[in-house]
């Protein structure tokens, strides 16, 4: 389910029509010594919704599940798609003659429910994957999560606005099969700012429930999961890593320049030896999974929001970040009949190109992090720069902790312009890296043709295609 469980507050008339509701029983709260209600709360809830009203301010505050309320308060496990949240908040609405999507949002939780039944066991079971999770980007440690009702387990990282949390839901309701719950519980609305969501209408707003999807993928994908691998093909240094990667105190203790240094290196080491890619799968399965739930095309960091592409896209699979970037000798191949969001280049095929801009609404996310970028931020620009990092609340804390830095003595230039350089060079420098490998290998290659001492993968091929049509582009017709 996209999202859970919301806090909302309303104001006008809302409390009168609570309390003369019949299917609504309030108690109250009195100050000591005072007849005045300071409050009142419902004592039953409804389908899983509670209700407290302030009666000096007229404010409401209604919080819940909806995925319970869709399923008569009995339980959240089984799918619940943003149709269904549309649809319920229609249905209590109606029940109250109030209209209670316009409310502020003041908390939300979103995130998926992973079926891992038809995965390998038991190193896909939650009981396994819990003990493998040990922390958040290298800062923060999971702890066993004091919140868990039923028999269930579960882990949390405590953040300053947010948790992350992860637990047993299969075994929380007693289900047959393994499910895992990943979640992002927002308890501060400024959290949300960046992704302009305020109200709880926009949680039924395609673009904006994009861009919570690819906060919650970012989040998954930067857990650190201790992950079997086949330690006979480690070397020294590679094994000393990995038995450090193991305990979160090791991440704990590094400072901002190093921990960015050894999560690489680590990811880099998973990536190659991993025997069962425990952390890839789970980013797929979820990647799917809210796909799924949401019914549409531009979902997830490498495809962004476009009311224009929700018109023309007819198969939402040519979007997917697997297709994203791949190659194709013909139009054809490719299973969609939208042209125009496929880019043809003369010397390496079709690709898939990902849409960053929403054209009619005029949102524009950074292609790297896929934080809504500033309206005053340049056109031309697509990575967060300098003005988002200004006028964007809580963007520049976030990338302290993300690219944090020291300041280079006798250095003139800002915080903002230092930090502004973290996701432009994760843009760029994978492909001028592997620019300059190509480089020094085709000019010290001198016994053998370049054609044997030179094999690029069609990954290697798509990434050199980021210089394609600049002064920097490879010709490298004669590797085909």
């Amino acid at each position: 389910m996209p999202v859970c469980f919301t806090t909302v507050e309303y104001g006008g008339d809302l409390a009168d029509r609570l309390l003369s509701s019949p299917q609504l029983r309030f108690d109250e709260v009195r100050e000591r010594g005072n007849r005045t209600v300071k409050r009142y709360y419902t004592t039953i809830k409804l389908r899983d919704f509670s209700f407290t009203i302030y009666p000096s301010t007229g404010k409401v505050v209604m919080k819940g599940s909806w995925a319970k309320f869709h399923n008569n308060g009995q339980h959240n496990h089984s799918r619940y798609s943003t149709k269904d949240l549309w649809d319920n908040i229609a249905d209590l609405s109606d029940m109250f003659g109030y209209d209670l999507s316009d409310g502020l949002l003041h908390g939300l939780e979103a995130g998926v429910n992973l079926d891992l039944s038809s995965l390998l066991q038991p190193y896909f079971s939650p009981n396994y994957l819990l003990q493998r999770i040990i922390c958040y980007q290298g800062r923060k440690p999971f702890l066993p999560m004091k919140s868990v009702k039923g028999a269930g387990q579960g882990i949390e990282c405590v953040m300053t606005n947010y948790r992350i949390k992860v637990y047993d839901k299969g075994t929380q309701y007693r289900l047959p099969q393994p499910l895992l719950r990943f979640e992002y519980d927002c308890n501060m609305i400024k959290e949300l700012e960046s992704l302009v969501i305020q109200r709880l209408i926009d949680l039924t707003d395609s673009t904006k429930i994009t861009l919570l999807g690819q906060k919650v993928q970012r989040m998954l994908s930067d857990l650190i999961i201790v992950e079997p691998v086949i330690t006979n093909s480690l070397s020294r240094a590679e094994r000393k890593l990995y038995e450090k990667a193991e305990r979160p105190s090791f991440w704990q203790q590094l400072n901002s320049r190093d921990r960015n240094y050894y999560l690489k290196e680590y990811r880099e080491l998973i990536k190659t030896y991993s025997v069962h890619r425990l952390h890839e799968t789970l980013c797929e399965q979820a990647q799917i999974e809210w796909n799924i739930l949401t019914e549409n095309c531009n979902i997830f960091a490498d495809v962004h929001a476009s009311n224009r592409v929700n018109g023309l896209a007819r198969n939402c699979n040519v979007f997917l970040p697997v297709n994203v970037g791949k190659r194709y000798n013909n139009p054809e191949e490719i299973d969609s009949s939208n042209l125009d969001i496929v880019t043809k280049k003369a010397d390496t095929g079709y690709v898939v190109q990902p849409i960053p801009v929403a054209e009619e609404t005029g949102v524009r996310c950074c292609e790297v992090t896929g934080v809504l970028l500033h309206k005053d931020q340049p056109k031309a620009s697509m990575v967060v720069g300098i003005t988002t990092l200004k006028k964007t609340p809580g963007l520049l804390e976030e990338f302290r902790q993300l690219y944090g830095q020291k300041k280079r003595k006798r250095s003139h230039h800002s915080e903002e312009y230092r930090l502004a350089h973290g996701p432009r060079n994760q843009k760029s420098n994978g492909p001028n890296n592997l620019r300059r490998r190509v480089l020094k290998s085709i000019n010290n290659t001198l016994l053998f043709p370049a054609t044997t001492a030179i094999r690029l993968t069609d990954e290697q091929l798509a990434t050199l295609a980021y210089f394609s049509g600049t002064p920097y582009e490879l010709k490298l017709d004669f590797l085909r």
